[in-house]
């Protein structure tokens, strides 16, 4: 079951916040934080300028977010060096989104943004 409406405009304005909260002003010409929300799942994508002064900008990395239909609980979910998507044990089973990206910006092992 995909998200409301008004809970699909809400997550948008939180992620919005998020992601501009977690570059600092001086490295925005180097590094951002998007997002992207389809359905139940989010993903939220680190991106570095290319150090060539070309202007492109390359994935670094990149965490999914998830919501359990059944339950409704949130998880995140990230990519391993094989490129599978395997869940996060610190990072699984939020009721609360914006809870789980405060565990997020905090997330002590860097398995998700190094």
């Amino acid at each position: 079951m995909n998200l409301s409406e008004f809970e699909h405009r809400r997550i948008q304005r939180v992620l919005t916040r998020f992601c501009e909260s977690q570059v600092p002003e001086q490295q925005h010409s180097q590094r951002r934080l998007t997002y992207r929300l389809k359905g139940d799942v989010v993903l939220l994508r680190e991106s570095r300028a290319e150090g060539d002064g070309s202007g492109r900008w390359v994935a670094a990395r990149s965490v999914e977010l998830r919501r359990n239909p059944v339950d409704r609980t949130w998880s995140a979910y990230v990519t391993d060096p094989s490129g599978t998507s395997q869940p996060h044990a610190l990072l699984d089973g939020w009721e609360n989104f914006e809870d789980l990206l405060d565990q997020l910006s905090g997330e002590p092992s860097a398995i998700v943004w190094g």
